[in-house]
């Protein structure tokens, strides 16, 4: 069983994070948070050739731990810093880039907040209804008011596209 694994080797950095999926997948979130940072850890510890190897792992993890800090525990900041570190392993990870939009939007940090969300738009070439509406309230909080008037009229255009 993976609970044998680790007590044979509770510094492998791959059974750490297998048991962080199995706890992810189980939504037991304290568990896969716990086995997470112990896989984060075990990662720091690894010599140059490991990491390189178990780097998308890493990835995948500080996307995982994001989602769960965005959705479950609502603290953003901390999600936004899971997802920042998943676009370093991967800049083209349009799934954490559109989160850490979300992350900066939920902490009130609306102009990295409109950053990411063009950023995300421009380099999926997607424009979405719900992101428009978000840019433009983004641009209200900020006192941009023809950003986010310009916001506005795109979203209910691409609303009446159905996109």
């Amino acid at each position: 069983s993976m609970q044998k694994a680790i007590e044979i080797d509770s510094k492998n950095t791959q059974i750490l994070y297998w048991m962080g999926e199995i706890n992810y997948s189980m939504k037991k979130f304290d568990d896969a948070i716990s086995s997470y940072k112990k896989f984060f850890d075990a990662f720091a510890a690894e010599d140059s050739v490991m990491k390189v190897k178990l780097d998308s792992y890493r990835g995948d993890a500080s996307y995982k731990m994001g989602k769960i800090y965005l959705d479950e525990k609502k603290k953003y900041a901390d999600a936004a810093g899971y997802f920042k570190t998943a676009l370093q392993v991967n800049k083209d990870d349009f799934e954490s880039m559109l989160n850490l939009g979300f992350a900066y939007y939920k902490n009130k940090s609306y102009a990295d907040a409109v950053t990411v969300f063009n950023d995300y738009m421009t380099k999926t070439s997607v424009e979405m209804s719900a992101l428009y509406y978000m840019l433009a309230d983004c641009y209200t909080r900020m006192k941009k008011d023809n950003d986010a008037i310009k916001a506005y009229d795109k979203a209910k255009e691409l609303e009446k596209q159905g996109k």
